[in-house]
């Protein structure tokens, strides 16, 4: 019960310093993200060892895709979210 519940602390804490964490990705560019690595996962998947090393680099889009955080764009100053309407 001890493990189940520091993994569940551990969790929390994961998700607090996400949500804490300033998005900088935009919903039209995440959505092109997740749909590039999950193509790319696909090949990885499903084609021979050539295609297989190129494949899992699809991790890296779908990651910031999902979690709305490049840490490109953040080295950058780039930010693709929508501004906030007043």
């Amino acid at each position: 019960m001890e493990a189940k519940k520091a993994a569940e602390q551990g969790a929390e804490k994961v998700k607090a310093r996400i949500d804490n964490t300033e998005k900088n990705v935009g919903k039209v560019d995440s959505y092109a993200r997740i749909g590039v690595g999950g193509a790319l996962i696909f090949l990885a998947l499903f084609s021979g060892a050539p295609g297989a090393m190129v494949g899992w680099i699809g991790v890296i889009p779908l990651a910031t895709g999902v979690l709305r955080i490049c840490p490109f764009y953040k080295m950058t100053g780039m930010n693709t979210c929508e501004p906030a309407s007043k």
